[in-house]
């Protein structure tokens, strides 16, 4: 079965950790090791520059994450990198791509988002939680969309082929990128219906999903899932059950933010333990359903995308 996932931080956690070792380390969850016991056969690397550095080091940052990248991740032998093209199975393989989460310190220079595009980002969100001279992230309280050079990005997004993430935007800004925008995701985001955090998404933006032929990613972080203390793979699935009674069982999948959460779904830690999450889900569903859910509507929006590019 395809399986593939639209959000993780390992270049973040290992940047953090000083910690090299990609192929097998105790403090990643998305390993080359965790991604073949898995059979992963897409995942999306984020690059993530926490908001609070000093603006004059936060590219530094990014060009780290990027060396990491580089030298540890698609040099290593399960992971095949091929940007700007469709997503295949490939036998053992795990195809990489590259994200870039929260852009306010690119700003709107084009210089920059043509070096990241050669570079290799086909995904990049204009905000984290905060607010940015681009827009206002999920947590800013004045609730202002986007700004004109955060237009002007997405915008700039659509010339170079970038896809644009909407996670992590607050709603002024995710009506404004839908109105601007041209291809839209939400990497990582759940129903706000089924669990009310400002990080979720409402129906109405799940309807305009939809009808943009996008695709939602649904995150593993329990604060997300349910307001229990302890979040079971049942809850993922209500998620999973309000976006299909809106017409989106095609366009959702898997978005787990690994590496980039400090607690998980119980029995759900890595990406090894999706052979365990894809069995549950075929004691409910189609397995037509779940071979969409786990990587194939991921991979079809994925394939669509890349014609206008």
């Amino acid at each position: 079965m395809f399986i593939s996932d639209t959000h993780s931080d390992p270049l973040w956690k290992m940047w953090k950790t000083k910690d090299r070792n990609f192929s097998k380390s105790p403090a990643l969850s998305v390993s080359a090791e965790h991604l073949v016991q898995g059979g992963v056969n897409a995942q999306v690397f984020a690059l993530f520059v926490p908001v609070a550095p000093a603006e004059h080091s936060r590219f530094s940052i990014l060009l780290a994450q990027m060396d990491l990248f580089y030298e540890e991740v698609i040099t290593h032998p399960c992971i095949r990198w091929e940007p700007g093209q469709p997503l295949h199975e490939i036998k053992g393989k795990t195809q990489a791509i590259l994200a870039l989460e929260g852009a306010g310190y690119i700003g709107e220079d084009p210089v920059l988002w043509r070096l990241l595009k050669h570079w290799g980002v086909e995904m990049a969100s204009l905000t984290w939680n905060e607010a940015n001279e681009l827009g206002d992230g999920v947590l800013e309280e004045r609730g202002a969309g986007l700004s004109s050079k955060g237009k002007h990005v997405v915008k700039l997004h659509q010339e170079l082929g970038i896809v644009t993430d909407i996670s992590h935007l607050n709603e002024h800004g995710f009506w404004d990128v839908v109105e601007h925008g041209g291809t839209l995701i939400a990497s990582h985001s759940n129903s706000s219906f089924v669990c009310g955090h400002k990080r979720n998404l409402t129906d109405q933006q799940i309807r305009a999903l939809i009808q943009k032929n996008s695709f939602i990613g649904l995150t593993f972080y329990p604060p997300f899932i349910t307001e229990k203390k302890i979040a079971l793979v049942e809850d993922l699935a209500s998620h999973i059950d309000h976006i299909g009674s809106l017409g989106g069982i095609e366009h959702v999948g898997f978005g787990s933010d690994f590496d980039g959460i400090d607690q998980t779904i119980q029995g759900l830690s890595s990406p090894a333990d999706y052979d365990a999450l894809i069995n549950w889900l075929l004691k409910r569903y189609d397995e037509n359903i779940v071979r969409g859910i786990a990587g194939e509507n991921f991979a079809r929006f994925w394939r669509d995308t890349r014609r206008f590019f």
